[in-house]
């Protein structure tokens, strides 16, 4: 029973137990490096989709004043249209 419990028992092998801090911190600062990676590229994503957006909102404008013209001409021309079969 002793041989199972005993890779538990950490004090009785401080160098694996240091081994093994060392390799647990290391992956630590690997997944920081990855966590600070990430929120980088969802910045400049969010950034990306700003910038999307408020270029969506000006071309919603300007269609929107290009129907209003060509509503305008067509009126123009059914107007000049019925002077002219006057």
């Amino acid at each position: 029973m002793f041989r199972k419990i005993e890779p538990y028992i950490t004090y009785l092998n401080i160098h694996q137990l240091e081994r093994q801090g060392a390799g647990i911190q290391t992956k630590v600062e690997e997944l920081e490096e990855l966590n600070q990676s990430l929120r980088q590229c969802d910045k400049v994503k969010d950034d990306a989709i700003a910038q999307l957006s408020d270029q969506l909102v000006s071309l919603s404008a300007r269609l929107q004043e290009i129907e209003k013209t060509h509503i305008v001409l067509a009126i123009l021309n059914i107007l000049c249209a019925q002077s002219l079969h006057k």
